[in-house]
């Protein structure tokens, strides 16, 4: 990992989610979103549609900040419906830790 990477992971506000943490760092401007899946959340199909779910989530629910989320290791098996609610779940602590804007719907 780079060191300006590191900085800013260490240095941003965690919410541990259902299966997830989201490192909330403090940013004006554009959304955008980093992900971290090992090996152990499953193979390359399954990582991929997992980050596919969370990244579109993210686009309709938030309109700024910059976000990494971690998942762990089971969260890659969940359906589609789950991974979206534990997201929902964790919405209004992302709005108070983040200062994002963050949609309703």
């Amino acid at each position: 990992m780079k060191n300006s990477v590191r900085n800013r992971f260490l240095s941003a506000k965690k919410i541990s989610g259902d299966g997830f943490i989201v490192y909330c760092l403090s940013r004006n401007g554009k959304l955008k979103i980093g992900f971290f899946a090992s090996r152990s959340s499953g193979n390359a199909v399954r990582r991929n549609r997992v980050k596919r779910i969370c990244r579109q989530w993210f686009k309709k629910f938030v309109k700024n900040g910059d976000f990494i989320v971690r998942f762990n290791p089971n969260f890659a098996l969940r359906s589609t419906d789950e991974i979206e609610h534990a997201l929902s779940l964790v919405r209004e602590s992302m709005v108070n830790n983040a200062g994002s804007s963050i949609s309703g719907n």
